[in-house]
């Protein structure tokens, strides 16, 4: 997000203006026309761009890794069907409890976490 906001703001300078939202993975093909026109533009933005792109396939690879790794679990499959929890609060907490007898009563998984207690 830094970067996209990085590329922005260099755009903003020179005039140019993006729309305020862009899908996830069309950024670059959305900037790339705008900078082959100044060179002095496309020099300092395509580091950044390719830096972007670099980091969104990153960002696919370890998604599909923790989908992977939570569809593959019994448990985290039961805990998926919670509205709200998802692949990677599934894996968080099984991998905090790992064992459920470590806890003498079920209030205090909470507090694992760093949620505050109820009562305090």
């Amino acid at each position: 997000m830094d970067l996209a906001n990085e590329v922005r703001g260099l755009l903003g300078i020179f005039g140019v203006r993006l729309p305020r939202t862009v899908k996830h993975g069309f950024f670059e093909g959305l900037v790339r026309p705008m900078i082959e026109m100044d060179d002095v533009l496309a020099h300092a933005i395509n580091p950044l761009l390719a830096a972007l792109t670099v980091l969104f396939q990153h960002d696919l690879e370890l998604d599909r890794h923790v989908k992977r790794a939570a569809f593959q679990g019994k448990l985290c499959m039961r805990l998926m069907t919670i509205p709200g929890v998802g692949p990677a609060a599934s894996l968080t907490f099984k991998a905090l409890v790992d064992d459920p007898n470590r806890f003498k009563r079920s209030r205090t998984v909470g507090a694992d976490f760093g949620l505050a207690p109820r009562r305090f």
